[in-house]
């Protein structure tokens, strides 16, 4: 299928063939029958991302200070690859389309119903898209799929009218007369209200008189306030909306001088926000920011989860603002099609990003300035391929013994620590790649080599030539996706954990009993990496041994996919590799588990993650491990510190290590590689040669056992045994 997609490094832009999404949990697949294109919102995207890097420090310049912490913390070359790995990331513009539902996983929509679309990184430029539940809505008889891919930008506009709480019979000021100003205006006049517009353009001007605009203005003080004062009878305006796009403090000065006492003021637009104190102290103004569509925007549960929320506690969501816009649309009170000065293609779309960037002159001389530019997608009804092709390059395998190999999961760990190996390996084909973002796979196919690219795993699961699996998706998946792997007769190497909850390991363990033969890895890099293999040989003669592992994980962004309860939360995704550590340094097994969370946390932190683990082994030695967020991001992520015999080695972060013995210490200067490097040679080579996995399946579900065996000590308040785990429901 055909998309829209921004490549961040260059900013260029170009319709690319990808495959189509999968059809997500709640939610829709829907094909495209027309999307618009934002004027104001995309046009700073593409102009953002094609700025100089001077010019994008001065307009984030929190950005610039995240690259200098990440080098102080990891180095040159570790943030270098992490910038190179986000601008890699293909961009997909859009967030307002209109289409027909093709396949469902939620009772509320059905195949052949009409739906308006919104959402970036759903409702895409694009053939087809996926959508959550909360993100569609139905269109109503008697609207068109071109007015219905105005859902979103009309709920942007209406979201702000409430925010403004206008009454009928208010004067309100419109200040940015572009997209947003005058549906924001259709919707007012249809509330009852009076409406002066302000903008800097003739041609805006005019277009909102035509629209029912009571006044009009160029945003001159002078000449505002005299328009104002006629138009309000003295008094100001009752309410401002700012839905201009501008570096300048002007709209915000201008709000102020037009605006009665106690006025309020709502920004919707991007604009400078330098509040000057004298006007807004002596009207007591009141000013309110704008959230896109409104409440349960950027809200990962309403959003991607589909939890509504309670009509009676919040009227107004993101998706019934969108049905009420629709609404205003079919019952007449709001045109849109007047608006629309564009029409194109999905083929021709870059063109229209010219036009927003004035580099179509003439087609701007002759049509306006762009205001609402439509994407239409006449391509072939046909559902696509599940998997495309990819333009084949000269080839560089070995002609002996070429092994094919797919990937489920191209997200930053696998663009970070396998495919830029998996690339240089001469002995493998790198058959399929396959990430649930369409534009991701397609491009890191391309970039990696890969024959084909999909977005669902049965394109992977299903080949019979693909010999070997790579698994790096996100947690909740891994077991499931290894065990079909594996039943396929596939060799499988999946990212850690292994499992989240104790059904899952239980059916590998079944399948693994009774398919010895099976390969099976996990992603425990540590053990492979040179500062473990250095502590390992320094304390072979010694036993029993007292471990310290103190990781300062730092805290993650609100929303992040890690503290959704369905991934099973932070520490489990992560404990593994600590665990493995401490067995593979000792030799022995895990006997039994205590632990214990940090309490009295505030909310932005999470419990579960923040905690002591307690470990005794087999053989005698003990071993803790502290693992929070609630540390300084700037110090030292990890402490590994081990003791007996009368020996003791420190490890900090793999880049320092210290090794003392009888009172003579070796320091060594590391590099901060994990094993991951190592690692990944070490399984390619096992696949070659015909091995089993370098970590025998027996450890690796130990290792899964104690993690969730620590889950459990945290909940019961007890030592938790490995025998008793297994044991217990």
């Amino acid at each position: 299928m055909l998309q829209i997609i921004q490549d961040l490094k260059s900013g260029r832009i170009s319709v690319e063939e990808v495959p189509p999404p999968p059809l997500p949990k709640n939610g829709i697949l829907v094909r495209n029958i027309c999307s618009l294109i934002s004027p104001g919102t995309e046009r700073a995207t593409v102009e953002f991302a094609q700025a100089s890097w001077l010019s994008k420090i001065q307009q984030r310049p929190e950005l610039f200070k995240q690259v200098i912490n990440s080098i102080k913390k990891e180095g040159w070359r570790a943030t270098l690859e992490k910038i190179q790995a986000r601008l890699s990331v293909p961009k997909a513009l859009g967030y307002s389309s209109a289409g027909i539902v093709i396949a469902s996983s939620t009772e509320d929509f059905q195949s052949g119903d009409r739906v308006a679309c919104a959402g970036q990184d759903y409702a895409s430029h694009a053939e087809i898209v996926a959508i959550p539940r909360n993100l569609a809505c139905p269109i109503p008889k008697g609207v068109s799929f071109e007015e219905a891919a105005f859902a979103t930008l009309g709920a942007i506009a209406l979201h702000g009218i409430r925010q403004a709480e206008v009454k009928v019979g208010e004067n309100v000021a419109i200040i940015g007369l572009g997209l947003i100003g005058l549906l924001a205006l259709q919707i007012l006049k249809a509330a009852g209200t009076k409406v002066i517009g302000f903008d800097i353009s003739d041609e805006a001007l005019k277009k909102a008189r035509e629209l029912g605009a009571d006044e009009v203005s160029l945003p001159v003080i002078e000449e505002a306030m005299r328009k104002v004062m006629t138009f309000t009878q003295g008094f100001g305006v009752d309410a401002s909306l700012i839905t201009a796009s501008t570096s300048s403090n002007e709209p915000v000065e201008l709000a102020a001088a037009i605006s009665r006492d106690r006025a309020r003021m709502v920004i919707l637009g991007q604009v400078r926000a330098d509040l000057p104190r004298q006007p807004f102290y002596e009207k007591e103004l009141e000013v309110r920011f704008s959230r896109s569509y409104g409440p349960g925007r950027y809200d990962w549960l309403y959003e991607e989860k589909g939890i509504d929320y309670p009509v009676g506690y919040v009227r107004w969501t993101e998706n019934r603002n969108m049905a009420a816009f629709l609404e205003l649309v079919a019952q007449g009170k709001v045109k849109v099609k007047e608006l629309i000065t564009h029409r194109l293609p999905i083929n021709e779309a870059v063109r229209a990003y010219d036009y927003l960037l004035g580099r179509e002159r003439e087609a701007t001389k002759e049509k306006g300035r762009p205001l609402a530019i439509i994407i239409d997608y006449p391509g072939d009804k046909t559902r696509p391929e599940a998997k495309i092709e990819i333009p084949a390059r000269e080839s560089s395998f070995s002609t002996k013994s070429i092994k094919s190999i797919g990937i489920i999961g191209a997200g930053h760990f696998a663009q970070t620590h396998l495919l830029p190996y998996l690339k240089k390996q001469k002995d493998f084909r790198l058959h399929t790649l396959v990430d649930a973002s369409a534009p991701l796979a397609s491009a890191m196919a391309k970039k990696y080599g890969f024959a084909y690219a999909a977005a669902e795993a049965k394109a992977i699961l299903e080949d019979e030539a693909i010999e070997a699996v790579f698994i790096a998706t996100r947690h909740d998946s891994h077991a499931a996706l290894a065990l079909a792997a594996l039943e396929k007769g596939k060799k499988v190497y999946v990212e850690k954990p292994l499992a989240i909850k104790k059904e899952e390991i239980e059916a590998m363990d079944t399948f693994m009993s009774r398919n010895l033969d099976a390969y099976l890895m996990v992603g425990f890099n540590r053990r492979f990496s040179v500062a473990v293999r250095k502590i390992q040989e320094f304390f072979s003669s010694v036993r029993p041994l007292i471990i310290h592992y103190r990781v300062n994980a730092g805290p993650l962004p609100p929303g992040h996919w890690l503290h959704d309860p369905d991934q099973g939360g932070r520490f489990i995704g992560e404990a593994g590799h600590f665990i493995d550590t401490i067995k593979f340094i000792t030799g022995s097994e895990i006997s039994s588990v205590f632990a214990s969370p940090v309490r009295h946390l505030s909310s932005e932190y999470q419990t579960k993650d923040n905690l002591l683990c307690l470990l005794e082994l087999e053989d005698g030695s003990m071993a803790s491990l502290i693992y929070f967020e609630i540390g300084d991001p700037a110090s030292p992520k990890e402490r590994l510190e081990v003791f007996g015999g009368g020996r003791f080695a420190c490890l900090d972060d793999f880049r320092h290590l210290r090794l003392s013995f009888q009172g003579k210490t070796r320091r060594f200067r590391l590099s901060g590689e994990k094993g991951h490097r190592e690692q990944i040679r070490t399984v390619l080579q096992t696949w070659l040669r015909g091995e089993p996995s370098p970590i025998p399946y027996s450890s690796l579900s130990k290792t899964t056992w104690a993690t969730l065996a620590a889950i459990k000590s945290l909940k019961e308040k007890r030592w938790i045994s490995m025998e008793q785990m297994k044991l217990e429901e």
